[in-house]
């Protein structure tokens, strides 16, 4: 019995041939016995586009593709996960690929590890000096420990504090807050989060 498509599978494998190639350059970074399954991926991405995923009917052979290549990414996230979490990451001050951010472009950031579109992650943050940004809230728990330079925190019903290095800070997910780096000199902080990131403005009432 031949398998219709679903808008389910349609979308999968539109993603699929999307990130594949991406995944297929960054592969020199996987062990070696994985370079093989990356392979199989671009080749079977490649038959997608000559194939078309917009069929009326997927046959038993698109079925057994379908299957295979569903199997075949797994393990490519799995291999990727695992190569990602025993991969040391030793960088002296002078290594960090400082990339300014794209909403607060005054700011900038070095990712530490996690995927800050997804989930947990961490960054290293630098802002410059006297740099304020305006009072906002965050989707997930924002955990804050300073490194360099005086931050001046304030969430919704408290007063200023200022932030030396080595001291911490907390705000829950969806609290508003202000926090501005002292005029000094710039401040550089680590920022963890157990969720994605993103900058909320709030509207003044």
């Amino acid at each position: 019995m031949a398998c219709r498509p679903t808008a389910a599978r349609e979308r999968f494998l539109l993603n699929l041939k999307r990130s594949v190639w991406a995944a297929s350059a960054d592969a020199g970074r996987w062990p070696a016995e994985f370079h093989s399954v990356s392979r199989e991926l671009k080749q079977i991405s490649l038959m997608l586009n000559k194939e078309g995923i917009m069929k009326a009917r997927l046959g038993i052979q698109w079925c057994a593709r379908f299957s295979i290549l569903a199997t075949l990414w797994g393990i490519a996230n799995i291999a990727a996960a695992q190569e990602t979490s025993q991969t040391p990451k030793v960088w002296a001050s002078q290594e960090l690929k400082w990339e300014h951010d794209k909403t607060l472009t005054s700011v900038q950031s070095v990712l530490l590890w996690g995927d800050p579109q997804k989930g947990e992650h961490a960054m290293l943050r630098k802002f410059p000096a006297g740099y304020a940004p305006p009072p906002h809230k965050h989707p997930a728990a924002e955990r804050v420990v300073v490194v360099a330079g005086t931050i001046v925190v304030r969430y919704a019903g408290s007063a200023e504090k200022r932030l030396g290095p080595g001291s911490y800070s907390e705000i829950p997910a969806n609290m508003e807050h202000a926090v501005k780096c002292a005029e000094e000199a710039e401040c550089v902080f680590v920022l963890a989060s157990p969720g994605p990131f993103a900058i909320m403005p709030v509207t003044s009432k």
